[in-house]
């Protein structure tokens, strides 16, 4: 999926106000092979600043083009349509049970019912609505325009579920794919007379947005100042609440410590933004404190987690139905201005930075995209854990338009290079790995 979102510019479809801009338009363009007896083509018109190589249509825009014939000799067609397939398959399967059509749209756009078709040339003769029983000789130009619905329905055996339009989806190493292709059918009629078809396919992207920020978080973004803490502005974080944990501090001295994290309000961040954290621990052993602040044992990061299937085993051995897992880089840290240094308090400012053109959060079906903040077990030399397991997972959703008010600004640089590399530990003890995210 091309980049649709730039880090230090607003998104290209949509003025902060909301509104639609007018955008130039691209011309995307398949025709008949050369030679056959029936010739012409289908045009349609994107966004350009999106369909640098496939043609892109963002949610609320109209498939709009028109459908071109060339005969040089009489044809005997009966009907001219288009229409819009969404298709979800999965590799490797067969039967309509895990691949099938959730959108099949068909429109006339010109049949012998209508009466004869009026020549390219010609926009002064008048239609007579009366059924056409002759042929088609010459050049014909029919507009096409059409609005994709905002929601499908999937109907599986005695229930059915509406759910949004998906985003197109494909990668490499994930087996699902969400596709969506326009096309144009000529029907013909006689004895050896066969059907034409022209297809296109192309990318279709939704348009997602978070809630209005915090007003005092709108506030400190206007004036470039750092964010209110939670301890100041509790209004402004979500928290699933404080980890109790314990371990020994250099092999012989046991600790426990109350570790709490925060994210940000509200739990919906932009694709190419960032996610702003927050972590406060409390111990009255200050050099458990002191190895814990340091940002490099407070390990981060986003999830995704996939699942294209409808069977409910995932087990290790089970390659074919396994839910797919994979990570961003790891968040960064720094302290908080707050820190006073003395008492049993440490806080830490956190940023996970976000990819451009992340997939938003996605369901179809059986088909699943989500993410989560995850935090997981503190890296420290001195110190050991009584257990060894992830401790909080905060689900978040992706968009792909910023909300309403200012930008959030992150304080860090915006940096997504992996940390890891393909194919090696991410989480070691729980033996997941950097699968393509980036």
């Amino acid at each position: 999926m091309e980049d649709l979102l730039d880090v230090d510019s607003p998104p290209p479809y949509v003025r902060q106000d909301g509104y639609s801009k007018q955008r130039e338009m691209k011309e995307f363009s398949i025709s008949f092979k050369p030679g056959e007896r029936v010739e012409g083509s289908l045009n349609l018109f994107f966004d350009s600043a999106l369909s640098k190589n496939m043609p892109t249509l963002i949610e609320g825009s109209p498939l709009k083009g028109n459908v071109t014939l060339k005969l040089d000799r009489p044809d005997s067609i009966t009907s001219v349509s288009f229409g819009v397939d969404g298709e979800f398959l999965l590799g490797g399967t067969t039967g309509t049970e895990e691949n099938y059509f959730f959108l099949k749209e068909e429109r006339s756009i010109w049949s012998s019912t209508d009466g004869e078709p009026r020549p390219s040339f010609d926009d002064s003769t008048p239609v007579e609505k009366l059924t056409f029983k002759g042929t088609l000789h010459g050049g014909y130009t029919w507009p096409i325009s059409f609005d994709l619905p905002k929601e499908v329905e999937i109907k599986k055996k005695q229930t059915s579920r509406t759910f949004p339009l998906p985003q197109s989806f494909s990668e490499k190493f994930i087996r699902a794919t969400i596709r969506y292709t326009v096309w144009v059918k000529v029907a013909r009629r006689g004895f050896l007379a066969t059907d034409k078809t022209l297809s296109m396919p192309f990318t279709y992207v939704r348009v997602t947005s978070p809630p209005a920020l915090p007003p005092l978080r709108e506030v400190v973004y206007q004036e470039g100042t750092p964010l209110l803490s939670p301890s100041v502005y509790p209004d402004g974080w979500h928290t699933e609440g404080p980890l109790q944990i314990k371990g020994i501090l250099s092999k012989t001295v046991p600790f426990t410590f109350q570790c709490t994290l925060y994210l940000a309000k509200p739990l919906a961040y932009t694709t190419g933004n960032f996610v702003p954290l927050f972590l406060k621990f409390e111990s009255d052993n200050v050099n458990v404190l002191e190895l814990l602040s340091n940002p490099k044992a407070i390990h981060a990061r986003i999830r995704r987690y996939t699942v294209d299937h409808i069977h409910a085993s995932n087990a290790l051995d089970n390659n074919s139905f396994r839910d797919y897992l994979d990570y961003s880089q790891r968040a960064v840290w720094w302290p908080s201005d707050e820190n006073t240094g003395s008492g049993g308090v440490r806080l830490m400012n956190g940023e996970v930075h976000l990819k451009p053109a992340m997939y938003p959060n996605t369901e179809l079906g059986n088909f699943r995209l989500r993410y989560s903040v995850m935090l997981y077990d503190f890296e420290a030399t001195a110190l050991e854990f009584r257990e060894t397991k992830f401790l909080q997972e905060v689900p978040i959703e992706i968009c792909t338009l910023y909300g309403p008010g200012p930008r959030p600004k992150s304080v860090t640089p915006h940096n997504t290079e992996p940390d890891v590399g393909y194919g090696k530990l991410i989480v070691p003890y729980m033996n997941q790995y950097s699968k393509g995210f980036y």
